[in-house]
């Protein structure tokens, strides 16, 4: 038998952002990556986007409508099958105190918007495509089905 050479399945990218504009933007800079993009326009729909999905990067703003970017995270990381799933934060400008909240919930990098429309960021989100996830422990939940985790002692 010879060999039969097996593409590559594409890889799958889920951006999460509310404004069109900058969607469309997205789109058209990660289009050279070729994977398959599919949108949401906020944090609920993009959770459930997600869960049927099953996308191998999130890109995703901070402030989204319906429920905002860190409690998406924090359910995002619920989940046993998208715990490990790459999330990059998108923030219109980049304020220590977001990304600090941002990677304390789980997100693993994350990108000025400015920069993204400068078209940097391109090889960051190549790289988090392509990177194989390693194994996150799923957040600790507080009764709240979004709410924070407890405090560490």
């Amino acid at each position: 038998m010879t060999g039969v050479p097996i593409d590559k399945p594409r890889r799958k990218i889920l951006i999460i952002e509310d404004d069109p504009d900058m969607t469309r933007l997205l789109v058209a800079v990660l289009r050279p990556l070729d994977a398959e993009l599919v949108t949401a326009p906020d944090g609920l729909a993009g959770v459930a986007l997600a869960t049927s999905e099953k996308p191998h990067l999130i890109i995703m703003d901070i402030n989204l409508p319906r429920m905002n970017g860190l409690d998406a995270i924090r359910t995002l990381r619920s989940f046993e099958d998208l715990a490990n799933v790459p999330v990059i934060v998108l923030t219109a400008f980049a304020n220590p105190e977001n990304i600090r909240e941002a990677v304390e919930v789980g997100a693993d990098d994350f990108l000025v918007k400015a920069n993204v429309v400068a078209g940097e960021g391109l090889e960051r989100i190549r790289q988090a495509l392509e990177s194989r996830p390693t194994r996150r422990r799923p957040l600790l939940r507080s009764a709240s089905p979004f709410g924070r985790p407890p405090s560490a002692p």
